[in-house]
């Protein structure tokens, strides 16, 4: 969305931030558990990926796979926040997780298939909630 190609660097600053969320999104019970969310999750980015694959450069076909796979188990783990413990503020992290990765499969398409008419409101609504909903679920409500 910048007016200068700095989609890597972003690629690497967000991924960071899926490593962060997947670790506060940890529950009793530890990561990945229960593990059926993350096999739905993986095979939803799988086939996006392979949907998108073709039109990744070469370049950034091995980092855009490892980003895929970071955002596929940070919403894994938002998901299994919720079937784990339950309560309003899970059911947010599972939300705001959901629309972070349906944000990212935005910009995504977008970039590397087809433009989408009005990308930057989609991108930009779907990420802005999901940041809020993802704050919400780890800002004191108890969980």
């Amino acid at each position: 969305m910048l007016p200068k190609d700095a989609f890597l660097p972003g690629l690497l600053s967000f991924l960071l931030t899926h490593v962060c969320y997947l670790v506060a999104f940890e529950r009793p019970g530890g990561l990945f558990s229960p593990v059926l969310p993350f096999v739905f999750v993986g095979l939803a980015a799988v086939a996006v990926a392979s949907w998108l694959w073709s039109g990744i450069p070469a370049k950034l076909k091995i980092p855009v796979l490892v980003y895929v796979a970071l955002l596929a188990a940070m919403t894994g783990q938002g998901i299994a926040r919720t079937l784990t413990i339950g309560g309003t503020p899970a059911l947010a992290a599972a939300a705001g997780s959901l629309l972070f990765l349906s944000s990212d499969s935005l910009l995504a398409i977008d970039k590397f298939k087809k433009k989408l008419p009005h990308q930057q409101a989609l991108v930009l609504s779907t990420y802005f909630l999901a940041q809020w909903l993802i704050a919400f679920s780890l800002g004191g409500g108890s969980s």
